[in-house]
């Protein structure tokens, strides 16, 4: 099995398992992937108003050591980085879920849709997609401003 295969069946796989958490925790944002180009697509579910922001939960569970999860743009423009440091964890290969939080720019949400892509990066390896069971799901919420 090339490398290639095996990183389009890795990114399958966390497509298939977010789906299902995202189906689970039923916030109303649905994913799904464009499997070529590794994408994620979250839709929201209704329109963002004039006085809201929207930003991606991110619920993660256990990463290899010293890993982090960057989140990007389809264009490559890095959105926010998991660092995982000090996230409270269990015995190993039980690490406890973690959610962290990631403003979106404006610009990130389109016809009331969201593409993210995300990548495992760890020393001395090659950039991945992450594991189903390294990233749980992923949520948007809508956070309120004021201008």
């Amino acid at each position: 099995m090339t490398a290639a295969t095996c990183r389009r069946q890795l990114r399958f796989a966390t497509v298939i398992a977010v789906l299902i958490f995202s189906s689970i925790l039923g916030n109303g944002a649905f994913a799904q992937m464009e499997t070529q180009q590794g994408v994620i697509e979250l839709t929201l579910p209704r329109p963002v108003s004039g006085n809201e922001k929207v930003w991606v939960e991110v619920r993660t569970r256990a990463l290899p050591k010293r890993a982090e999860i960057r989140v990007t743009a389809p264009d490559g423009t890095l959105l926010g980085t998991i660092s995982p440091y000090g996230a409270p964890g269990t015995p190993r290969h039980e690490a406890a879920t973690a959610t962290y939080t990631i403003p979106l720019p404006t610009s990130a949400v389109s016809d009331d849709h969201v593409e993210l892509y995300l990548e495992v990066d760890e020393p001395d390896k090659p950039p991945r997609a992450p594991w189903p069971v390294e990233v749980e799901s992923l949520n948007l919420v809508y956070v309120p401003v004021n201008d």
